[in-house]
């Protein structure tokens, strides 16, 4: 069995500062919770983390991390999947 332990949302974005002044209005959240380094933003919304990240908004450029970790730590969680 998987226990998800976070989700992050990355999206790239063009403006970084106009982007952020979109989501917080939208999401009614204020200043992000961390700002790991220059260029990336982070909100935690509803236990998700939303990381805005400025760069070429590429048509497919957005990511999704789950992190997990199974019940059995000496089995790969690609071994879950079948």
């Amino acid at each position: 069995m998987i226990d998800v332990t976070s989700v992050t949302v990355g999206i790239p974005v063009g403006d970084l500062r106009a982007a952020q002044r979109w989501y917080e209005a939208v999401l009614m959240v204020s200043e992000p919770d961390l700002e790991p380094v220059q260029g990336i933003l982070e909100h935690e919304v509803g236990g998700v983390w939303l990381q805005l990240s400025e760069a070429d908004a590429a048509p497919g450029g957005t990511v999704l991390r789950i992190g997990c970790r199974t019940s059995t730590p000496s089995e790969p969680v690609s071994a879950l999947w079948g």
